[in-house]
């Protein structure tokens, strides 16, 4: 993982439940880029802004939302994809 820490380009978003079996891991890899300095954001899916999305590389995203619901029921993929590389395309 550091040496995706050090990649100039793309995005890795993290969406989190509470009760999706990953959440744990979650903060784990969010620690460990945090103390290799590696630029993040860390919000609550509530208060997610494209402008966030567009310039932070790792995106650690905290929903309230069950593990089924969490790429359709807000449109969070649409926003993924308005805001990666391939948007415009």
């Amino acid at each position: 993982m550091r040496a995706v820490a050090g990649a100039t380009h793309g995005r890795l978003p993290n969406i989190c439940t509470d009760h999706g079996g990953t959440k744990e891991e979650s903060e784990n890899r969010k620690a460990r880029l945090a103390a290799w300095g590696a630029p993040l954001l860390a919000v609550e899916e509530t208060a997610l802004a494209a402008h966030k999305l567009k310039s932070t590389q790792f995106v650690f995203i905290h929903t309230g939302l069950g593990h089924n619901d969490v790429l359709d029921q807000r449109d969070e993929f649409t926003l993924f994809l308005r805001t990666s590389l391939l948007a415009g395309r």
